[in-house]
């Protein structure tokens, strides 16, 4: 049986905690890595000093092994970049969590309180930032999944216990897991029971359905079998 050969290992690192929780591939074969990192000295621009968590897009060649560029979203509390995919033209969108009121948004809208917030960012192919707005309720949000459909709508997941605006499917539990279309037309639409759920996978199917998926640890969530364990695996199709 043949194995698979290592052929390079980059440590990205500096004197914090740093981690890297996604990964996408450009036309090019540059590695787009979604990131956050409690070090100043992070790579390139340097970042600064905290002693909270910053958020960090970094754009990778394998073949010199060297960081091409990195940009840092962050406030004055702990920020995370979480997921990244890539549209049509090769910008960057990605999503993530922010604690911070102060975070750098570019279209003037606000923190909505409570825990946190998700939030959407538009890159170009040179790291620039292009877009960055936050995205949810009063309460805590989290945005753990983004996708891109060919007419490079972009479409986000993750976990609230807001009461997002927008259609909503069994009825809003402890925490709900969302999917929401961004932009012209876009929607929100809630998904959960009486429990938790959270999603943290999203694609767009040929025809335009999405397909989520993530885990539920409601018993009363509608699905062929019923609950399996203290937790499950679930898929929804929209």
């Amino acid at each position: 049986m043949l194995a698979a050969a290592l052929t390079f290992t980059l440590v990205l690192g500096g004197r914090g905690v740093d981690d890297c929780d996604d990964i996408v591939r450009t036309r090019e074969g540059h590695l787009i890595l979604a990131c956050h990192s409690t070090s100043a000295n992070f790579p390139a621009p340097a970042g600064r000093e905290t002693r909270n968590m910053d958020g960090w897009i970094v754009r990778v060649d394998p073949v010199t092994q060297k960081v091409l560029w990195s940009t840092r979203l962050g406030g004055s509390a702990h920020d995370a970049v979480l997921r990244v995919a890539l549209d049509s033209q090769g910008q960057i969108h990605a999503t993530g969590v922010t604690k911070s009121p102060d975070f750098p948004v570019t279209d003037g809208s606000s923190y909505q309180g409570g825990d946190s917030d998700a939030f959407v960012a538009k890159l170009a192919a040179d790291g620039r930032l292009l877009a960055l707005s936050f995205f949810g309720g009063t309460k805590a949000d989290l945005g753990t999944a983004i996708a891109i459909d060919p007419q490079d709508r972009v479409y986000l997941a993750g976990e609230t216990d807001s009461p997002l605006s927008g259609r909503r499917h069994g009825f809003l539990g402890k925490k709900d897991a969302f999917v929401a279309r961004l932009g012209e037309g876009g929607w929100a639409h809630l998904l959960g029971g009486a429990e938790d759920e959270k999603l943290t996978g999203l694609a767009v199917a040929p025809n335009g359905d999405l397909i989520a998926s993530g885990y539920t640890l409601s018993p009363d969530l509608p699905r062929a079998g019923g609950p399996k364990g203290d937790g499950d695996a679930v898929i929804f199709k929209l």
